[in-house]
């Protein structure tokens, strides 16, 4: 941010903090990505604060649904409720409706901004 700002000292920057999909596998990781994510608002709370109001956050984290598009393992059926239990296979690539939930998020963020 700090070379952006020096060459383009009043460009919109959105910054994209990512996330992780809610899931067995992935939980273990929140304890990490807490801190990243903290540290990401920190630096934009405090860079805003001091007067860089072109500096914006897209939380994409926040609009994303482990359920919806991530890539998921064979599941089990309950028969009484209909729900499928089942474990995220891949816990890092979102796919599907997952990918256009965290892209509309930042369509959103984009269109707001600009």
């Amino acid at each position: 941010m700090d070379e952006i700002r020096r060459v383009l000292p009043v460009v919109k920057i959105v910054i994209w903090a990512t996330m992780i999909p809610v899931d067995a596998a992935s939980d273990g990781e929140w304890a990490e990505w807490r801190a990243i994510l903290a540290s990401i608002v920190n630096i934009v709370s405090t860079r805003r604060a001091a007067g860089d109001a072109n500096l914006h956050l897209c939380s994409a984290w926040a609009h994303q649904s482990a359920e919806a598009g991530w890539s998921t393992a064979t599941g089990t059926l309950d028969p009484a409720t209909g729900v499928t239990s089942t474990t995220l296979s891949d816990i890092v690539h979102p796919g599907d409706v997952a990918r256009e939930q965290a892209n509309e998020a930042l369509a959103a963020a984009i269109a707001n901004i600009i």
